[in-house]
């Protein structure tokens, strides 16, 4: 059990949740199976299954918990994940031809209005296997693992299998997952095992006892029937991307190295003295399959193009945004669709061009402080005020790009090209009137190129019972400490002034006056805001993550009785288990 939960969350601390509940979902299936044959008393079985996951659990916790409450704040929601990226309708045909209706990105290949993966072809010996195992085999476990991949591969259809759509309104947590091509992941657990069970089967084949070879044969037929079916549907319907020439000759390649592992396994069943060799063919010609059915998968960019410093120098920034707590730079929306959905097709080139705008995440290699990037989770208010750019027409940001603290950004119609922005409005800022306002008003604000972030900050309406200062142009900041965790300023104001703070606001953060607890308020729809009184006062913002600091007690108590557990019991077991 000990073992079981430390493996278990090894998987939850490195595991997506798709993944996990895949993984909990087939643990539920075998427990079932367990109490439907009657070897062990359900209340037994369903304290061991309870305690396993939640000994897992509490050893996750110190990344469990921060994470759940990263998702409560997030952007995602029961009606979060939709259609996108499903496995195309003829995606099945790709478990044979891996280049049928795909087409080229970079240095590999990738589906139609598919993208999470490159390829999920798991070897065509893979399939002819998976099926013998569900022809030849008469055992639960394949049965099991038979339902686990036509389930998984119609899941992986998202609408197009209608199925997913109707099981998401019975169980709306589903909406939380994207892109259901990931169930194919559940389709490549699966599928190696049944390989697995049909090669056991072949193994404990008895040369003597005369067996039909026709179930084979029949497979074999029908794989290459479907090969000559979807080369014959690509010829008709080429893409516009990948030769047909290409098409042809990949199916083709399939389709002898299928007939090569049928004769294999013949021999390998059906010859004792071969089964060594044999076996070690069969594997060999597994993996030259799967090794040649695409372009390489994972190209790879010259080294000396990750060198730190090296697209700060050739971006020429006047003045240099280089210190966090100043400003930051953002690329414009039409830089970022080009090299988004026209990426240079040599990888190098590619990644010296996202280095020169720093799309994504490249900004950190320059360490330079920047609005946006790519994560896995958006925080929700930063992802409705991020939106605008999408809604709105690029001249009307400007507002936008000044409570985002942007010294710098693409000059319009460009695509390389970085201008100053002298108009912005500094991380740290003093003195701004109150505007209450709800949210739809706030983001109205936010995208009208009227709106002056100078002299206003949006605040919440139930802010304004508590907000007692007004517009205060002599407010100024005299120092300022900028921190991961704790931001110091010192405030000198003669009457209550706003303390704008130009970062994601996050109920984690805290603010002090001199001190003394007071009320951080969302402002600007995402942003911070603190109201400090009259005077010279120092504001301090600290990071108190006490979810983490809890889930790090527990974690430490739950490997605590791992290991008293495993040095009270594990020997006693040993021995028992030898005995």
């Amino acid at each position: 059990m000990i073992v079981a939960a430390l493996a278990a969350a090894l998987q939850v601390l490195a595991g997506g949740p798709e993944t996990i509940l895949f993984t909990w979902l087939i643990l539920f299936a075998l427990m079932a199976r367990q109490l439907q044959k009657g070897r062990i008393r359900w209340p037994v079985l369903a304290r061991r299954f309870l305690a396993v996951g939640g000994l897992a659990l509490c050893l996750a916790a110190a990344q469990l918990l921060p994470f759940l409450q990263l998702s409560l704040n997030s952007n995602r929601g029961n009606g979060y994940g939709n259609a996108a990226w499903s496995m195309p309708p003829f995606g099945w045909a790709n478990f044979l031809v891996p280049l049928f209706q795909t087409s080229p990105w970079q240095q590999i290949v990738v589906q139609e209005n598919q993208s999470w993966t490159s390829s999920y072809y798991a070897g065509i010996g893979a399939v002819f296997l998976a099926v013998m195992a569900l022809c030849r085999r008469r055992a639960w476990r394949v049965w099991l693992l038979g339902g686990i991949l036509v389930l998984s591969l119609v899941l992986a259809l998202g609408d197009h299998g209608y199925l997913l759509r109707l099981l998401q309104r019975v169980l709306p947590f589903l909406g939380l997952f994207r892109y259901p091509v990931k169930f194919v992941l559940a389709t490549l657990f699966a599928l190696p095992l049944l390989a697995a069970a049909a090669m056991a089967y072949y193994e404990n084949w008895n040369p003597l006892s005369p067996r039909s070879w026709r179930p084979e044969l029949a497979c074999e037929a029908t794989i290459l029937v479907l090969i000559g079916v979807i080369l014959c549907f690509a010829r008709r319907y080429a893409a516009d991307h990948v030769p047909w020439e290409q098409i042809a000759a990949n199916g083709l390649t399939r389709a002898v190295f299928s007939l090569l592992i049928i004769v294999t396994i013949y021999f390998l069943a059906t010859r004792r003295a071969w089964r060594g060799w044999g076996g070690l063919c069969l594997l060999a010609l597994l993996w030259l399959d799967v090794l040649t059915h695409a372009p390489w998968q994972n190209p790879t960019a010259d080294p000396w193009v990750f060198q730190p410093g090296s697209a700060m120098i050739r971006a020429r920034f006047q003045p240099r945004p280089v210190v966090a707590g100043e400003s930051r730079i953002m690329m414009s929306p039409y830089s970022a669709h080009l090299l988004y959905y026209r990426p240079n097709t040599n990888v190098t080139t590619g990644f010296l061009l996202d280095r020169l705008v720093f799309l994504g995440n490249c900004n950190l290699l320059d360490e330079v402080p920047k609005v946006d990037g790519f994560f896995s989770l958006y925080l929700r208010h930063i992802d409705k005020v991020l939106s605008l750019f999408d809604t709105n027409a690029e001249a009307a940001l400007a507002p936008l790009e000044d409570v985002m603290a942007v010294s710098q950004t693409i000059a319009p119609g460009k695509v390389f090209d970085w201008v100053a922005r002298p108009s912005y409005v500094p991380w740290f800022s003093v003195g701004q009137a109150p505007d209450f306002a709800g949210e739809e008003a706030t983001l109205r604000a936010l995208a009208d190129p009227r709106s002056d972030f100078h002299k206003v900050v949006f605040l919440p309406p139930e802010a304004q019972s508590s907000i007692t200062a007004r517009r205060e142009e002599a407010a100024r900041i005299v120092r300022e400490q900028f921190g991961a965790a704790k931001i110091v300023l010192d405030v000198e104001t003669p009457a209550p002034a706003l303390v704008a703070i130009s970062q994601a606001w996050y109920p984690n953060w805290k603010a002090y006056v001199d001190g003394e607890r007071v009320p951080l308020w969302r402002a600007n729809e995402a942003f911070e805001a603190v109201q400090v009184p009259a005077g010279r006062h120092q504001l301090s913002l600290d990071y108190q993550d006490a979810a983490f600091r809890w889930g790090g007690v527990v974690s430490i108590m739950a490997l605590v009785v791992c290991m008293v557990c495993w040095v009270r019991f594990g020997a006693a077991g040993i021995r028992a288990g030898r005995v």
